[in-house]
């Protein structure tokens, strides 16, 4: 089973693209590790023989409806609709807390990549982006999203110490110091 709950947590993994989103759903899973209540319930759902599977799954969900957060819903959603209950099934190991322990440790394997734009981005644009930047490095990127219009446009990357600065206002700043040099250099070989 360990295999499967590592699995399991990369699959989630894979679903998050953001740092906001990955803090919110680690907090709730850590928050539902907790919850006895959660457990025992979702125990007791599981081992009821009298229910069908997608009743269950029902069920199941319906556990989640307290936490607003759509990709975690999203993903239980598929895992249950599915007939995957082992999370839940045994009162000898609790298949539900290694996941998240797995989840934790696997988020640590992270790149986080510091992204300011000048507006707000969908979250289609930031998986896209997500996903390019996770190509590029070869290691799963999530983004620390900052909205600065003062930057105009484009965009600024921080990756570990390397800043990548591809906004309007540093091309306008690099254009103003070549127009003050060729200025400096025109006035020199006309000599006023």
């Amino acid at each position: 089973m360990q295999k499967g709950v590592e699995k399991l947590a990369q699959q989630l993994l894979d679903e998050i693209w953001s740092t906001t989103e990955l803090k919110k759903v680690s907090l709730a899973l850590e928050g539902l590790s907790h919850a006895s209540g959660f457990k025992s319930n979702a125990l007791a759902i599981v081992s009821n023989s009298r229910l069908s599977d997608e009743v269950k799954a029902t069920q199941l969900l319906n556990l989640f409806n307290d936490i607003e957060i759509p990709v975690l819903q999203s993903f239980f959603a598929s895992v249950f609709s599915q007939g995957e209950f082992w999370l839940f099934s045994s009162k000898q190991f609790d298949y539900f807390d290694e996941f998240v322990r797995s989840f934790q440790i696997t988020t640590e394997k992270l790149q986080v990549v510091q992204l300011v734009v000048a507006v707000e981005l969908f979250p289609r644009e930031q998986m896209v982006i997500a996903k390019q930047l996770s190509d590029s490095l070869e290691r799963q990127v999530v983004l620390d999203l900052k909205v600065n219009p003062g930057i105009v446009g484009g965009a600024q990357i921080r990756v570990g110490n390397l800043v990548f600065d591809y906004t309007l206002r540093s091309k306008f700043n690099q254009f103003e110091r070549q127009w003050i040099n060729r200025m400096a250099k025109t006035t020199e070989f006309v000599g006023e």
